[in-house]
């Protein structure tokens, strides 16, 4: 069996209590210890935290509300889609007060790494 090979589990280790689900009964519940909860916060740990500390206060919360914004106006109607000028347009709406380059053609080389 692949999942023997592997030393995999099908399920955690955890302990079974009695909790009373939503229609007032009470059920056996697999539940977690303390190492079972370490070990699933490690496993998730980064995703939570991408998730609990997002704010709008980021530049990327900012600019994903000011996205929404646009396509809920329908400003987008009115700009000439496929142009350099509608991308700078959309650009300069996102990042405008962000960013002093927003809606500006860069001349700089951003990349992080070298190219040919």
């Amino acid at each position: 069996m692949r999942f023997n090979k592997e030393n995999s589990q099908l399920v955690s280790e955890t302990n079974q209590l009695k909790l009373t689900a939503a229609d007032g009964k009470r059920y056996l519940t697999d539940t977690l210890d303390n190492n079972g909860v370490i070990e699933l916060s490690k496993n998730w740990a980064s995703a939570f935290l991408d998730w609990f500390l997002y704010s709008d206060n980021t530049i990327d919360g900012q600019s994903k509300k000011k996205a929404y914004t646009l396509f809920e106006s329908g400003l987008l109607n009115n700009l000439e889609h496929g142009s350099v000028k509608c991308l700078q347009q959309i650009h300069a709406y996102l990042f405008g007060g962000l960013h002093d380059f927003a809606g500006k053609i860069r001349t700089k080389n951003i990349s992080k790494s070298r190219f040919s």
